[in-house]
């Protein structure tokens, strides 16, 4: 029998619930929640044969809550208010050392007893932050001398080129597919905007290639995507 936990203070409410609902998709794995005044625990078990998929989904997940929401915090802070643009440069960021960051903070969960998400954030993973910190002062000094949104754009296409899109997408009405990956893209709600939602799902998919379907952009939504995919758009029926 394989057991561990996960707890995370509360002020990461919208981070718990994401991993909460990745926990109860999975039917090999079973789980009690309890909380404190101040944290959330959600204690996990499964049975020995399943236990190697139960944690590769379980550290799966936890590297999306570090490289997306909490990555993604840490790059908005400073801004007072979320224009597309800099939800665009947001979304280059978050790709950018994605693979560095992501054998990190693997191999910090594979030495760590339990999943004490924010605690190994600030306690074992200075590596990251410090990663994050100095793409910060960067990305500060870059926008000092961006006076228009295309200047924006300008320094998110930059970021995004060390990466480079790879994969061809599909978005319909109802719907945004990875054609390359075979695979339907969840649509977060990261933003209030739902427009800004959509820009980050599809730059995190690293996109060379937007085919859209029976369905119309928005000019500020075709301006966003364009700086990183090529956007084929088919007759609206």
């Amino acid at each position: 029998m394989w057991s561990n936990v996960i707890s995370i203070d509360k002020m990461y409410d919208k981070e718990f619930d994401y991993l909460y609902e990745k926990i109860k998709a999975d039917k090999n794995v079973s789980y009690a929640y309890e909380e404190s005044r101040s944290r959330h625990f959600l204690y996990l078990a499964s049975l020995c044969e399943s236990s190697l998929d139960v944690i590769a989904n379980v550290e799966n997940s936890i590297c999306e809550v570090y490289l997306n929401h909490f990555k993604l915090k840490h790059f908005t802070k400073n801004f007072k208010t979320l224009s597309d643009p800099l939800v665009a440069l947001t979304s280059a960021l978050l790709l950018f050392d994605h693979a560095y960051e992501d054998a990190l903070i693997r191999k910090v969960l594979s030495e760590a007893t339990e999943y004490n998400i924010d605690g190994i954030l600030n306690f074992r993973l200075g590596a990251l932050t410090e990663n994050w910190n100095e793409l910060s002062d960067l990305i500060s000094n870059l926008l000092a001398n961006s006076q228009t949104d295309d200047d924006v754009y300008s320094v998110a296409q930059f970021i995004n080129s060390q990466e480079g899109g790879i994969n061809r997408l599909m978005l319909s009405e109802n719907q945004l597919v990875n054609l390359t990956k075979s695979k339907n893209v969840e649509i977060e709600n990261f933003f209030d905007n739902n427009d800004q939602n959509l820009i980050f799902a599809i730059i995190k998919e690293k996109p060379a290639e937007l085919v859209v379907k029976n369905r119309r952009l928005t000019d500020s939504l075709k301006r966003s995507i364009s700086p990183f995919a090529r956007i084929r758009e088919s007759k609206y029926d």
